[in-house]
């Protein structure tokens, strides 16, 4: 027990007392046994007592005197202390009588001591007996002067505990039975008492005896007690070696009994689990008893309190103030008076958090209250949701159960004490309006200014309360009231010292420091020791001061420097882990003996921890209970006295790092012994080593099996990167965290994205490439976490060749090695963008709808929310891209949602539907929160809406405006639904006006814009245009309109100002010139930004002149007309940001200066929007759904970024060679074409620009391409591959030309031309690359719906149709010689485009047959699946099982894959399995869906999922999927070479290549390497033709720079290499 307490402790008698504590900690803490005690016959030391009530010293003093004995001595040890009430004698600091004796080696001191301490307890127990004899004392009085200390830890430990000692102590005995026949060893006083040599101690034997035989007895059960007997030996008495048995029954029993009683309690917690949110409210509801019990004055604050719980309130309070001005006080008496001044039956929630483990995050904090509620209201708590985003909404529907007889109040104090994560501080869990008879107050210190903000933002200014300090006379007396809480009091002069100083600083928390340093004064202590400091954070130094001087300045300074540096929290075992680690610590304490093994006593930090305890708090940081300073003074004082030498700071960071890092775990850490302590020890070496038996550090603690999730070590995780910042290490900090593979797939498992992304912001790399291939693959590792090796890798790759650092290769080394292993998929080469700096996130979200239109950004420009396709709107964090919540929107009939508008000057957004067939529901959210204000059905629906477009919603603080342009406008009251008007209008545009006053519309095909009450309803104005107005437009924030005129240049503003006298009127025309076709304008103020068909022109409205004209680059315009563009002026008018096709353009105002021509995407942008604040660029696209933020003033400095492979626009077409040699990628336009090398991945060609063709067919052995272009004669052209030559152009037209194909030995292509007026069918065979006419084959009338050259060429097999008549249709499958143009085989009956080759090339054809006693059978026909050999000419396999549609077979033809994902097993005939059978499958916007494949060996089945955008990888023997790998844009084909290398063109027009990895370790090895090599010396000038028409005329285009594949940025992120 009293291991490691301290020399010093001795010296101010606390050895006692700190035991004491240490007890009270353990019955606090400890599961199961909290107290062992070892007894045997020695009865021990025994202490002096350190207070003595003054009448009961007097009485001793009495009986002394009578007896004729000195009390000198007495009055000298002990003085009279009055600050005590009742007043006592206190025994003095030895060193304050004897000099000299803290001195280590003064032997006579402590000589002077032992003679003062016998002597003063001799007089001690001499005058308690006489006392007692007399009657004057009781026996108990009497006794505490012959106790001893073990006797009085018994007496804590188990004779006094308040529980049952049975379940929490145990007590071994051991007697020595002939001990007293061996009294004259010179080691038997160490066992038994004695008085002199060869004499037991009797007084201490009866006492012992009674202690061990009766008393103990009496509270513990025989399991309790185990009793040993044993010999005395000559060698010491006890020994290993005699005592060998003993000591192995004692180590057994000892540990079975400590075992047993951790079971029993741990079934007694398990049984006691529901009891939780018991132990939580226990908790709190002692803390507010405790400051209750120390709360004084605030009435004013208590009657505002009061007054806003008995008055209808639909908003929480705000108790708001600076830290340490008593708002947790004011929290707990409100919690205590509501029964009192609201309702005697209100049911109270009261949390302090961060106080315990269950208030200190967001998803504990909702759980408890949840569940506190549930039980006050009789609610299932199984109901209660797991996920946070259902425990926010079950939350807030739980402040439904409160009633007028039992209502609801819940106080939370100290919103700032909640941890930040599960974005926390957004206070989007709060209810924005509470329900009847609920009842919220809230508490925030000033300091945190981010809450203050967002609570302000959500609530009105009458919803806060400032709480003051303290006056300076309340403060005198809440501190005399607290000295008498404790029975103390002060003299008056101390009192005067007090009083001056509360003058100067009255703050709540500086009178609690004053109150503490004022305990320790005594009546005696001199006026000029009790000095004060003046200040809190001069206070806080002094009491950290006088901690040092108590405990240590070394043990204090370290321990308080490990709870400070750690930031957030540290646990009592990592604490008490560092200090057995440092050294510097462990010498300090370790001065005159050596413990049994090096490690720190834990009672130092116990003593000093109950020292402060009132100042740190208990809280769960990475679940795990950690405790901190409670307030931030607290913290700043300790950093700036502990860790402001930069030196010492690192030391400290460093060695707490190594304890993250697992170093000395297991392990022995070498030390050097102190001149001082080798003297007093005896040692010979300075050096030595000692295992500090610290905890282990794993990634993972367990591996999650089951129902039994994953324990990561989330406090290694989240504290390592930062002590190794903060220690200057940063080598350290890239490869053991921030490029290291396993700990960032880890981090990423057990935290989230944005955890992992704050990491490289906190420690200054988010300048990596590492950073921004994270930040740009965020939305996608959401969702699957495990594409995290792919997203690295298939980013790095690009810059490998910049890499400088062996760290930075191995990164990405174990990220292509991961990625294999993981998903068996490995990018082949660099296939996904590294954004540039200025791009905020990306999102991307699968139920975000493609073309979307529905995003809309909060005022405060910190969120944006979008509507999904299953009737969710989400909320996003604008700046992390972080989802904040989700709100499902439930519609009676299961309508699709898809309108979603924003309030006029509000935070308001409107949801509603289009398919109003069944009910027109509506939606009103609040922005800021998430939540649903309200759900309405609307007297009236519009089934006949045609478009989204056409249904516009408006609303405004009362009112919802429903307008159907063409059809209707009405006007419905906002809080029920009801129908209050029906404008008679047919409109084609409508306006709020003002503060949502009036409303403007636009009667369709007429020049009249009728203006309406929205109060009274009636006409109050009509405007009148000179010609039909083309649109008026609005300013956002300037009460003007922009009126333009269909086919004309004139454009009028017009006072919209419902205010102002020119209402109505035109205030200005612009003159603009004629030759300008305006498109769109809007105001901005007195200016006005006009868009024409090829630039914007920003006009001045005041001088009616042009200020600025902004043209369109040349090297941005398509050939075509561009009608549909966009521009918007920053708020500050220093910006134009313009939406033209798939770019973002910039131009200064002021210069008119093209500042950045930004492409997003190589696809087509829908939308652009600036944030209210004009810092951010938010853009949409056409043809995928992904969200992109930009930082507007980055794009304008740097928007450059690595894009890989790609084509100008969506890559629609990838034709893949059978060989797998050559591809060709033609974009959707189809005038940009890309020849590439698969096996090196290096493009050879690129041909854009004036040339245009549908999709290309790359020959099988890779040389030659056919593509059939647009032209209406000669559309057929042949290319070479690899040389970029036109080979040749066949002189057909594009009417007569229905399908071609190529033959096996790419030596010929088949060519299917119909006669396009007697639809007689002619197959014609040219040479390639000739282009010479071999044959023709006249087929007749026939429709052919499929056809392919088949075994190794000699076979043309066609799937033909011919019409006999309305319903008679004869379908068959004819096979001709190549050779001679014979017919060979004509099979029929059957189905059209059913044919197929098993495999390309080969003998075998697979077809869907009609059976020969076909009938028609309940509707259903008959049919089965054949296959033919063409060689033999005879069907040799039958099945009853018809795939769905055609199958994609590899090179063995047994496995086959079709559609939707069924794999065939040709062999058996049987679908054997269906991959993501669980899945729908949608087709996207561009109505694409690509076809699954299956590898060249059969193994591997591929196919991709449009909504998510990811590639699947299915093992065909194991039926299960084995890999994924993230697309980041919508697939638009999808093919797998021989030799596994997946190309997969995507709309926004990469082309990725993926390799399918085999089994062996050694293949993987190669595998990579070779990507390695290869992608490092993959820099090539690709040249880009205008055309192949004519191989002579070929130019290089002026618009576009020879471009560097893979590596076209590579020079800027050479500035940015990882170390």
């Amino acid at each position: 027990m009293r291991w490691g307490v301290p020399a010093d402790a001795t010296n101010y008698h606390q050895a006692t007392s700190l035991c004491r504590e240490e007890i009270y900690n353990c019955q606090r803490l400890s599961t199961g046994p909290n107290f062992v005690t070892f007894l045997n016959q020695k009865h021990g030391y025994k202490p002096l007592q350190t207070t003595i009530h003054v009448a009961e010293f007097d009485t001793l003093l009495s009986a002394l005197r009578e007896s004729g004995r000195e009390v000198t001595q007495l009055l000298t040890w002990f003085k009279r202390d009055d600050n005590i009430v009742p007043p006592m004698y206190v025994l003095q600091p030895i060193s304050s009588v004897i000099s000299g004796y803290k001195e280590m080696e003064n032997e006579e001191a402590q000589q002077h001591w032992d003679r003062n301490y016998n002597e003063l307890r001799d007089s001690l127990k001499f005058a308690s007996q006489k006392c007692f004899d007399k009657g004057l004392i009781t026996e108990d009085v009497m006794h505490k002067y012959f106790m001893s200390v073990t006797e009085d830890e018994i007496f804590h430990g188990i004779l006094n505990f308040p529980g049952d000692p049975t379940e929490h102590c145990l007590c071994f005995v051991r007697i020595i039975e002939d001990l007293e026949k061996n009294l004259h060893h010179q080691k038997a006083w160490r066992f038994i008492d004695m008085i002199q040599e060869n004499k037991v101690d009797e007084e201490s034997q009866q006492i012992l005896s009674s202690l061990r035989d009766e008393k103990i007895i009496h509270k513990l059960e025989d399991f309790n007690i185990t009793k040993t007997q044993v010999k005395w030996s000559n060698k010491d008495g006890i020994n290993r070696e005699d005592h060998k048995t003993y000591f192995e029954l004692f180590a057994a029993t000892f540990y079975d009994g400590v075992v047993n009683l951790i079971d029993k309690a741990v079934q007694r917690e398990h049984c006691l689990n529901m009891d939780e949110v018991y132990i939580e409210v226990l908790q709190h509801a002692t803390m507010a008893v405790d400051r209750c019990a120390m709360f004084h004055g605030r009435e004013d604050i208590l009657d505002s309190v009061e007054k806003y719980l008995t008055n209808e309130n639909s908003e929480p309070l705000v108790l708001y103030g600076q830290s340490g001005c008593g708002k947790t006080s004011i929290v707990a008496q409100v919690a205590k008076q509501v029964p009192l001044i609201y309702h005697r039956n209100a049911v109270v929630v009261l949390r302090f958090l961060g106080t315990s483990p269950d208030s200190s995050n967001l998803w504990k904090l909702l759980r408890s209250l949840s569940e506190q509620i549930s039980i006050c209201y009789n609610k299932d708590r199984k109901l209660i949701p797991v996920d946070l985003e259902g425990l926010k909404s079950y939350f807030l529907q739980l402040l439904e159960c409160a009633t007028a007889s039992n209502p609801l109040v819940i106080l939370l104090d100290s919103l700032d004490q909640l941890s930040a994560e599960h974005k926390a501080h957004k206070l989007n869990w709060l209810p924005p309006k509470l329900p009847k008879n609920v009842h919220m107050i809230l508490s925030v210190y000033t300091e945190a200014r981010d809450i203050i903000s967002m609570l302000k933002l959500l609530f009105l200014s009458k919803s806060f309360i400032s709480v003051p300090v303290f006056s300076a006379q309340l403060s005198t007396d809440i501190l005399k009231s607290w000295l008498k809480m404790k029975n103390r009091t002060l003299t008056s002069e101390q009192f005067n010292i007090v009083e001056d100083l509360f003058k100067q600083c009255s703050l709540p928390l500086f009178v609690k420091l004053i109150f503490d340093q004022v305990l320790a004064w005594k009546s005696y202590t001199p006026l000029s020791e009790c000095k004060l400091a003046s200040t809190v954070q001069k206070s806080i130094e002094e009491l950290l001061f006088q901690l040092e001087k108590k405990h240590g300045q070394v043990l204090v300074s370290r321990s308080l420097a490990y709870v400070t540096a750690s930031r957030v929290g540290i646990s009592e075992v990592e604490l008490e882990d560092l200090l057995s680690l440092d050294d510097v610590v462990l010498n300090a304490v370790f001065q005159l003996h050596l413990p049994p093994f090096r490690r720190i006593p834990p009672i130092l930090w116990v003593r000093i921890r109950h020292d402060i305890s009132q100042y740190l708090v208990d809280k769960e940081v990475d679940e795990v209970r950690t405790f901190f300073w409670y307030h931030r003074q607290f913290f700043e004082a300790s950093e700036t006295r502990y860790m402001k030498n930069a030196d010492f700071s690192k030391k400290i960071h460093s060695l707490m790092a190594d304890y993250y890092l697992g170093i000395w775990h297991g392990v022995k850490k070498p030390f050097t012994y102190s001149p001082l302590q080798m003297m007093r020890l005896g040692l010979e070496e300075a050096e030595s080593e000692a295992d500090r038996k610290v905890a282990i550090q794993p990634l993972i603690f367990q591996q999650g099996t089951g129902k039994i999730p994953t324990r990561y070590n989330k406090r290694k995780l989240n504290r390592l990167p930062y002590h190794l910042h903060m220690a200057g290490r940063r080598n350290d900090l890239y490869g053991k965290c921030l490029f290291n593979y396993i700990w960032l797939k880890t981090k990423l498992d057990a935290t989230s994205v944005s955890s992992v992304l704050l990491d490289y912001i906190s420690y200054e790399e988010n300048k990596s490439p590492v950073y921004k291939a994270l930040k740009a693959a965020q939305s996608t590792l959401k969702r699957f976490p495990q594409t995290l090796a792919s997203e690295i890798s298939g980013r790095l790759l690009a810059v490998q060749s910049s890499m400088k650092s062996l760290v930075e290769m191995e990164f990405l080394k174990d990220s292509l090695s991961a990625s294999a292993r993981t998903t068996r998929l490995v990018p082949y080469q660099p296939c996904y963008t590294i954004p540039s700096d200025a791009l905020i996130c990306s999102i991307e979200h699968p139920t975000i709808p493609v073309n979307s239109m529905q995003v809309i950004i909060s005022e405060n420009s910190k969120s944006l929310v979008t509507l999904t396709v299953h009737n969710e709107v989400i909320t996003w964090d604008i700046i992390s891209g972080e989802m904040e919540k989700t709100t499902v929107l439930s519609t009676p009939n299961g309508e699709k949602l898809n309108v979603m508008y924003k309030g006029i000057g509000s935070e308001n957004v409107i949801v509603g539907t289009t398919y109003q067939k069944q009910s027109n529901p509506i939606f009103i959210m609040d922005l800021r929160s998430g939540n649903i204000e309200s759900s309405l059905i609307m007297e009236k629906n519009y089934p006949a809406v045609g478009f989204i477009d056409d249904l516009k919603l408006d609303i405004t603080s009362k009112l919802i405006l429903i307008t159907v342009l063409g059809q209707a406008a009405d006007v419905y009251d906002r809080f029920s639904g009801k129908l209050l008007q029906e404008f008679n209008v047919i409109t084609d545009q409508v306006v709020v006006l003002g503060n949502g006053e009036m409303v403007l519309y636009h009667t369709r095909q007429s020049n009249i814009y009728s203006v309406h009450s929205l109060e009274s309803f009636v006409l109050l104005h009509q405007i009148l245009t000179e010609q039909t107005p083309k649109a008026l437009f609005m300013g956002e924030s300037t009460p003007v309109g922009c009126v333009l005129v269909s086919g004309s240049p004139a454009a009028h503003i017009i006072d919209l100002d419902p205010k102002s006298s020119k209402f109505g009127k035109t205030i200005s025309k612009l003159d603009i010139p004629k030759e300008s076709e305006l498109q769109f304008a809007r105001p901005y103020g007195d200016k006005c930004l006009l868009i024409t068909t090829d630039k914007l022109i920003l006009w001045d409205i005041k001088t009616n002149s042009q200020n600025m004209v902004f043209s369109v680059p040349q090297s941005v315009k398509p050939d075509r007309k561009v009608l549909n563009f966009e521009g918007v002026l920053t708020p500050d008018l220093q910006y134009l940001v313009v939406r033209y096709e798939e770019y973002i353009l910039i131009w200064s105002v002021d210069t008119g200066k093209l500042l950045q021509t930004l492409q997003p995407m190589k696809t087509p942008l829908k939308r652009v929007m600036l944030s209210p604040d004009g810092q951010f660029i938010i853009c949409m696209f056409r043809k995928n759904n992904t969200i992109m933020i930009w930082n507007l003033s980055r794009v304008v400095k740097e928007a450059d970024s690595y894009r890989p492979l790609s084509v100008d626009g969506s890559a629609r077409y990838v034709s893949v060679a059978l060989s797998g040699t050559s591809a060709l990628a033609c974009s959707s336009s189809g005038n940009e074409f890309i020849s590439v090398d698969v096996p090196s991945g290096k493009v050879r060609y690129i041909v854009s620009r004036n040339y245009s063709a549908l999709e290309p067919t790359v020959t099988p052995d890779g040389i030659y391409v056919v593509l059939r272009s647009y032209d209406e004669e000669n559309c057929i052209k042949l290319w070479n591959m690899e040389s970029g030559k036109m080979e040749s152009v066949l002189p057909l037209s594009g009417l007569q030309v229905k399908h071609y194909v190529l033959s096996f030995d790419s030596k010929t292509v088949l060519i299917i031309i119909e006669n396009y007026i007697t639809k007689v069918v002619t197959l014609n065979i040219y040479s390639i690359p000739s282009g010479d006419l071999i044959r023709e084959i006249h087929v007749g009338r026939l429709r052919i719906t499929e056809a392919f050259f088949a075994a190794k060429d000699k076979y043309i097999v066609l799937s033909t149709e011919f019409i006999k008549g309305e319903d008679d249709v004869d379908m068959a499958v004819k096979v001709y010689k190549t050779e001679n143009a014979s017919l060979a085989y004509d099979l029929p009956h059957m189905i059209p485009k059913s044919t197929q080759p098993v495999v390309q090339g080969e003998k075998l054809i697979i077809a869907v047959q009609k059976s020969k006693r076909h009938e028609k059978d309940k509707g259903e026909q008959k049919w089965k699946l054949i296959v033919f050999d063409l060689e033999e000419g005879k069907i040799t396999f039958t099945s009853n099982v018809i795939p769905d549609g055609k199958l994609k077979f590899g090179n063995i033809g047994r496995y086959g894959i079709d559609h939707y994902r069924w794999v065939y097993d040709l062999k058996k005939g049987v679908k054997s399995h269906h991959f993501d059978s669980e899945e729908v499958y949608q087709k996207e916007a561009s109505g694409h869906l690509t076809t699954p494949k299956v590898s060249a060996d059969e193994k591997f089945a591929i196919w991709v999922h449009p909504e998510g955008h990811m590639l699947k990888l299915g093992s065909i023997a194991l039926g299960q999927i084995v890999g994924v790998c993230p697309l980041h844009s919508i697939p638009m084909n999808l093919s797998i070479t021989p030799q596994n290398i997946i190309l997969i063109g995507c709309e926004d027009g990469r082309i990725m290549l993926v390799q399918l990895v085999n089994e062996t370790e050694q293949n993987l090895t190669n595998t990579i390497m070779d990507i390695l090599n290869r992608s490092k010396v993959q820099v090539q000038k690709v040249k880009r033709y205008l055309s192949w028409n004519d191989k002579n005329e070929r130019k290089k285009d002026d618009h576009r720079k020879n471009i560097q594949f893979s590596h076209e940025t590579e020079s800027k992120f050479m500035a940015c290499t990882v170390l």
